[in-house]
């Protein structure tokens, strides 16, 4: 069985809890609290690059 980059992609986010997100519009403080807690944890990357 073969699935594409997107498809695996899409089942990680799944396993990890994330595909209840919604995806459009502004996200509100309860939902983002929510999206941390699932995998318990946050990670904020300090360095950004641009390419």
């Amino acid at each position: 069985m073969e699935i594409s980059v997107s498809e695996a992609r899409c089942v990680a986010l799944a396993a990890q809890g994330f595909n209840a997100l919604r995806r459009h519009g502004r996200i509100g403080a309860g939902q983002l609290r929510r999206a941390i807690d699932r995998p318990g944890l946050l990670q904020i990357d300090s360095k950004t690059r641009v390419t």
